[in-house]
């Protein structure tokens, strides 16, 4: 570890039951960080593979038990690893008031990404990447600064640049690198269902307990042209946008990802939590459409059908999508580390 840099330390989880979302927009953080700061990865019992792909950025993985109360766990972080000099980003829904303010004790710097605004505050920084947000949804201290809507996108350097946009017969689908309702599923018998020759590349992280029964549908429905792809890279994740017409993507990270490279995009609800993200894609036409996790089959055939007619709609949303990701965000994150 470089002693004449600053220590970052990230807590953040990711499994197959709450998913990988809060993991890979802190890793997308610490890789922005990286060059400027020693980042430290703090997670609740990772599994290896995770862990492995943690260490690709971070200098070290913090193993943190499970059996213990959250409360309990930010008293043994500040005691264990925290100084004044140091600064600890928090991304999760167990990180409640009190868990800060122990982790404030310290001294430290504290950084937390939230997309709920359902408790209050006490950060010295809140990121909150969602448009079309106003600080006054949120309860907090005086000293707390924002850094809101997709300016501050946290976005890995492989999705910082726009791609040219071609339309093809290519199509991706990412519900999430753990899909715990198997919404991939659902997608592919809608694409069954429309019969157009798309080439599908299924995207999925090692935490979806659903491969087999997908591998089982398209063993049956042979007539769809389905590569699974598992655990891409960054750079993978990105090439695969690039290359695809079309992107069926959850109201996460992942479509910030699609509409950062610019293609044309379907986002689907998969959690409360993306309620803020769906509604700014749909407000400012960044997707074809946004629909719920429950949606009907009629409603993503309806959407699939108008992205292959609609040569207007495609140019609209790539155009919006330019306005908002500038390639950017890195480095007005990396300044708002850098000045704590």
């Amino acid at each position: 570890m470089d002693q004449g840099r600053r220590t970052v330390y990230l807590r953040a989880d990711g499994n197959s039951q709450i998913g990988l979302g809060h993991v890979v927009r802190t890793l997308a953080l610490a890789e922005m960080l990286k060059a400027h700061f020693n980042c430290i990865f703090l997670i609740r019992e990772p599994k290896q593979h995770l862990i492995e792909q943690l260490l690709m950025t971070c200098s070290e993985v913090i193993k943190l038990s499970s059996d213990g109360s959250f409360v309990d766990e930010a008293a043994e972080i500040a005691s264990r690893c925290l100084s004044p000099e140091d600064i600890i980003v928090i991304d999760g829904y167990s990180f409640e008031t009190e868990y800060q303010r122990l982790l404030k004790k310290s001294g430290c710097k504290l950084v937390a990404i939230d997309d709920l605004h359902k408790w209050h505050m006490v950060a010295d920084v809140i990121i909150n990447q969602a448009g079309n947000i106003e600080s006054n949804l949120y309860s907090c201290e005086p000293y707390t600064r924002f850094y809101l809507g997709p300016h501050y996108a946290l976005l890995r350097p492989a999705f910082l640049q726009k791609k040219p946009y071609q339309f093809n017969d290519q199509l991706m689908i990412n519900l999430g690198g753990a899909d715990p309702e198997n919404i991939s599923l659902k997608v592919l018998s809608c694409l069954h269902l429309v019969g157009t020759q798309f080439k599908v590349k299924l995207v999925v992280g090692a935490a979806n307990k659903h491969l087999e029964s997908i591998e089982n549908f398209i063993k049956i429905n042979n007539d769809l042209k389905v590569e699974i792809r598992l655990n891409l890279s960054a750079d993978q994740m990105a090439e695969a946008i690039a290359e695809s017409g079309l992107v069926i993507c959850s109201c996460s990270s992942i479509s910030y990802e699609a509409a950062a490279i610019g293609r044309p995009i379907i986002g689907i609800q998969t959690a409360d939590n993306q309620k803020d993200f769906r509604s700014f894609l749909e407000d400012e036409t960044l997707a074809l459409l946004t629909i719920d996790k429950d949606f009907k089959s009629s409603e993503l055939i309806s959407g699939i059908y108008n992205y292959l007619r609609d040569k207007s709609q495609r140019e609209e949303v790539i155009k919006a999508q330019e306005q908002y990701f500038d390639g950017q965000s890195g480095s007005r994150l990396l300044n708002v580390f850098l000045a704590l």
